[in-house]
């Protein structure tokens, strides 16, 4: 792993540039961790809860989910604060990148000590790895893997490299290069020992369900069902992981890589593991139902490391390719001037046209694949964005100028220490931009984060509660495992006790461990729905049930109590008037609640046009119809806004102005029967006979069963002298049931029968 080239750092700076860099990281881990409740996904979150509880139900130390090194590391720890993950975390791979640098170091590896900024800075290891996630550990134990390695530490090694299937078991593939170095090292006594913590783990497992093979029967033996989060394309991975790493780390990433293949310089332990880990992931994402990958980009991180060491040959080949384009002795550039002056040249024209289509390439490459935006950390949309092109591009033109400068004038060491610096300052400013604080909040959890807050702060904590959402637990740091709470399903709903809280969502409630749709509550009498919170993206929705007896006396008190504690829920003034509307048909007092609904948020379409329907419902049609027009303003989608302003304004027999409403309506749906026969009945009034039995005539062919609008078709033939229709028409209107009050008309078509 050596490499010809200028250290970057003066005689007797390394160490110290090595703690800076360390405490740098820690530092700001620990600031950005502290300054976000923002874990990187839910599964941390949950993978906590799990660890908390694991002392008093020791099957989470087995869990395929949970990964028992992780709940053995934290299994203690746990218990005095959920930080102690943060600050874990932290510490383990701040020890797993010194180990990286050592073992550079004893290989002495050139500018060994930029291992660590290139480790430890990379954007999303930089982010998981404070996180409950089990990837930085997996990537810690192949650091210290190659540390115990390098020092010819067998033991170590494979002590280990058995724990690498504890933190991600399906990097059991990866133990196979590490028996083949062993093997070549004749280190036979030692390979035994790589298998003793699978062992170990597969007779926990056997002593808890009595089968034989119960690691194997639950991943390759087993009957795998389809992944439930799909699959990806092949090149999914190698089209984002520039995400992973960031563009600075990936520019050196690929061209260490490429030119220690072309030097046949091929490291087992690095290349090897890099390429297989890789493609293991790209099938398990591709092809494979075992484990979830699905093309999450954080299981790529155990490679973090491997990809860091190929980036320090990068940064060194790209140091000997500038600085040292005319002299074939890379400490030419330190030398005296007499000394430069006596050194021979071997100009290096291969390494120059190599690298200028190298990074011609890399433009091409990113310019076409990585220049989208993308979204929860894994998801690549339609939008541009071209930061990682602009870097690229700006690391292409900084080589192509330095290296033309280097043409004329060979540099002191000043130069190499500012282009290492440069590298070294853009690597966390690139990281801290990409992945802020509160990078992992998003909608979705800020809404959850409010249901929490309010739940906490009233009477229904008092209660049994129902609800899957892990943030709803971790927003409030509340026990997911005391005894009031239960998992949201068909199953445990059937023995809710009343006045149990159900916190119902669109993400966990009818999937994995929930099959209950909002509609099975929603319609269930024995439930009413106390607030709803929706996301800003309008995506995620969060429905909070309380399980009441039909009309039972403590309806209204049960909503007043809980606006005392939660005045700024604006849902819950309007569920109360809901309730005053649809259980008590309490039009005044509805609309008192509409009022204090609309006054916490001015947007609420419900609160417009279920105020709307009160003033409908006691006539006053003026205040209905500005209600109806404020709901269609915030939903110009909603076609009942439309009609009940053409309806109000012909209670108000304004029937010229209510044709243009129901017109509208019939342009947003064709099919509406309601509009044509509202339209009708505004013509009718207007004398304009030939429209109205026209839209009566649209009714019966959309519904033959319509019986008044038989009648009303059979009033206008009767006055346009066409009995010979009338009858007939008023024949099938008394047949579908339409008994009106006998009229002279009626007399005189029974005559002509």
């Amino acid at each position: 792993m050596t490499s010809p080239s200028i250290n970057i750092l003066p005689d007797g700076q390394e160490k110290r540039f090595v703690w800076t860099v360390l405490a740098a990281y820690v530092l700001s881990s620990l600031i950005w961790g502290f300054a976000s409740n923002a874990t990187w996904d839910d599964d941390c979150a949950g993978r906590y809860y799990n660890t908390l509880n694991a002392l008093q139900d020791p099957k989470q130390f087995l869990s395929l989910w949970n990964r028992p090194l992780f709940v053995i590391l934290f299994a203690l720890p746990v218990h005095i604060s959920k930080y102690s993950i943060l600050i874990g975390m932290v510490s383990y791979s701040t020890i797993g990148a010194y180990a990286l640098y050592k073992a550079l170091s004893l290989r002495q590896t050139q500018n060994a000590w930029m291992v660590i900024p290139l480790f430890l800075f990379q954007p999303y290891y930089f982010s998981v790895s404070r996180n409950a996630l089990t990837e930085p550990l997996a990537a810690v134990i192949i650091c210290l893997g190659f540390l115990f390695w390098t020092q010819k530490k067998y033991l170590p090694f494979a002590l280990i490299g058995s724990l690498l299937p504890l933190a991600r078991l399906e990097l059991s593939v990866l133990l196979g290069i590490w028996a083949l170095l062993l093997i070549i090292r004749k280190q036979w006594k030692w390979l035994p020992v790589l298998g003793i913590p699978v062992i170990i783990w597969n007779f926990g497992g056997f002593f808890e369900s009595g089968d034989t093979l119960w690691l194997a029967d639950r991943t390759v033996l087993g009957d795998n069902e389809e992944n439930r989060y799909g699959h990806t394309t092949f090149g999914s991975y190698f089209q984002r992981y520039i995400w992973v790493v960031g563009p600075i780390v990936y520019f050196f990433f690929l061209l260490g890589f490429g030119q220690q293949l072309l030097k046949k310089r091929i490291n087992l332990f690095v290349h090897g593991q890099m390429v297989v880990g890789f493609m293991l992931y790209v099938i398990f994402s591709w092809k494979l139902n075992m484990g979830n990958a699905a093309g999450f980009l954080r299981n790529l991180l155990p490679l973090s490391p491997l990809v860091a060491i190929m980036a320090v040959d990068g940064i060194n080949f790209w140091n000997q390719t500038l600085w040292n384009t005319g002299r074939s002795d890379p400490e030419a550039a330190i030398q005296t001037k007499k000394q430069r002056e006596a050194a021979p040249t071997h100009p290096q024209r291969v390494n120059i046209i190599g690298l200028g289509l190298f990074m011609g390439l890399l433009v091409a490459i990113t310019w076409i694949f990585h220049s989208n935006h993308m979204v929860i950390h894994h998801i690549i949309t339609e939008d541009k964005n071209y930061t990682h092109l602009i870097i690229i591009g700006s690391l292409v033109v900084l080589t192509g100028g330095l290296l033309l400068w280097s043409r004329f004038k060979i540099p002191g060491r000043r130069w190499y220490l500012v282009t290492g610096m440069l590298i070294l300052l853009m690597l966390p400013a690139y990281t801290f931009i990409a992945e802020p604080p509160k990078a992992n909040m998003n909608p979705e959890r800020s809404i959850m984060d409010d249901v929490s807050d309010a739940y906490v702060r009233s009477s229904m904590s008092d209660h049994p509660t129902y609800v899957n959402h892990i943030w709803f637990f971790w927003a409030n740091d509340l026990n997911r495992n005391e005894e009031k709470f239960h998992s949201l399903n068909r199953e445990e709903l059937i023995k809710a006790p009343d006045s149990s809280i159900v916190i119902w969502e669109n993400h966990y409630s009818n999937r994995l461990n929930g099959d209950v749709p909002a509609e099975a509550l929603i319609n269930d009498p024995g439930f009413i729905e106390l607030f709803r919170l929706v996301s800003s993206n309008k995506k995620f929705m969060s429905i909070v049930f309380q399980k009441i007896p039909k009309n039972s006396p403590n309806l209204l008190s049960t909503y007043s109590k809980l606006i005392q504690q939660n005045p700024h829920i604006h849902t819950l003034y309007l569920s109360r008037a809901n309730i005053k509307y649809n259980r008590f048909q309490d039009y005044v007092g509805a609309i008192a609640d509409y009022d204090l609904a609309l006054k916490h948020y001015s947007e609420s379409f419900d609160s417009y046009y279920n105020r709307g329907l009160c003033y409908f419902n006691l006539s006053q049609y003026p205040q209905a119809i500005k209600d109806f027009t404020a709901a269609s303003k915030i939903r110009p989608d909603h076609i009942p806004s439309y009609l009940k302003i053409g309806t109000s304004r012909n209670q108000m027999r304004d029937y010229a102005n209510a044709i243009p409403y129901f017109t509208k309506v019939i342009e947003m749906d064709g099919q509406h029967v309601k509009a044509y026969f509202n339209r009708a009945t505004a013509f009718s009034n207007l004398n304009n006979s030939r429209q109205a039995l026209n839209d009566y005539l649209k009714v019966i062919r959309l519904d033959p069963s319509y019986s008044l609008a038989h009648y009303n078709a059979a009033v206008l033939y009767l006055h346009a002298d066409r009995l010979d229709l009338a009858c007939p028409a008023f024949v099938k209107a008394y047949e579908l049931g339409y008994q009106p009050a006998k009229t002279p008309m009626d007399e005189l078509c029974n005559q002509g029968n």
